[in-house]
């Protein structure tokens, strides 16, 4: 489960974080976690497919820089040891198993402020290629990451947890008015459907169709600015909506109306909106309630079948 960046205080919530941002670099299945519950991690708390092995270590909140130097290197011969020399034979299977030589075993840690651990891992790096283990490889490194370190990484995860909305000019009366004028022959399967929505209303029909075209071009602005900002959030939402569209016309096509429009439309905007609510759920609801209208708006604007 996704860590908030406000929660992330101590060790767990540290190295949940961590590896989210290990899995957004090298992608969930090429990430392999190791579960600490049982005799501990035997000093590695995930590796991944091209032979980079991770560590976390989350430092108290109160010490010097020469304290987190002193407990960092500590960490650093600590699991590196159990890598090597205490655990060297579950390793050996492990990644020989898997087809996998360790290019790297880094130290995960939200602070890294002190030039002479860079000194330190040089030599643990030297240490570790001397001791000619078979499943090392031969340019193996040992180095210290931060978040820092992974900055598209952060955006993506800080996206989990924003609210997004789609910010679009709202259509003016004239506008609307003159898109309207330009578009009799493609709004012509829209009437007949507003008779039987407005009971025949003139006024009525007059005003549901202003709304209903305002529906439909403010969900066309909205996809232009999914297309740009956000194309994976776009073609997912595409999909969404033609499946949604494809049920509601098999939906009138194979059993008839049924029940009232109206009350076919109400149960496709709810259904429509549970949909969006699960490929977009980090946008505001305001957003996904003015796409439902837009899809349904166009839906009653293109669709040929009669109520």
């Amino acid at each position: 489960m996704a860590i908030e960046f406000n929660e992330i205080n101590d060790p767990k919530s540290w190295e949940a974080y961590f590896k989210s941002l290990l899995k957004y670099r090298h992608s969930q299945e090429n990430v392999f976690d190791i579960p600490d519950q049982n005799e501990g991690d035997w000093g590695v708390e995930c590796y991944t497919a091209c032979g980079k092995v991770f560590q976390c270590y989350f430092p108290d909140k109160n010490h010097s820089v020469s304290k987190l130097y002193d407990n960092q290197r500590n960490k650093i011969n600590t699991d590196l040891k159990k890598l090597t020399v205490t655990n060297a034979g579950v390793w050996k299977e492990i990644f020989d198993n898997q087809g996998i030589k360790i290019k790297s075993w880094v130290l995960a840690t939200p602070l890294y402020n002190n030039k002479l651990l860079a000194k330190y891992i040089a030599k643990k790096t030297k240490e570790i290629r001397d001791l000619g283990l078979d499943f090392i490889d031969d340019d193996f490194r040992v180095s210290v990451q931060t978040d820092d370190d992974y900055p598209i990484e952060q955006q993506n995860l800080a996206n989990c947890f924003t609210q997004l909305k789609i910010d679009i000019d709202e259509i003016s009366d004239e506008d609307l008015a003159e898109w309207i004028g330009e578009k009799v022959g493609f709004l012509a399967d829209l009437h007949p459907k507003l008779v039987i929505l407005a009971d025949g209303d003139k006024k009525e029909i007059d005003n549901q169709k202003l709304a209903i075209s305002n529906f439909y071009l403010t969900y066309q602005n909205m996809l232009d600015v999914l297309e740009r900002d956000f194309p994976q959030i776009h073609l997912t939402v595409i999909d969404c909506v033609n499946t949604r569209k494809q049920k509601l016309k098999q939906r009138i096509s194979l059993f008839g109306k049924g029940k009232a429009p109206s009350t076919i439309l109400d149960e496709n905007i709810q259904q429509l909106e549970n949909d969006l609510a699960q490929v977009m759920p980090n946008f505001f609801g305001g957003t996904r309630s003015d796409m439902c209208a837009g899809v349904i708006a166009g839906w009653l604007i293109e669709c040929p079948l009669r109520f």
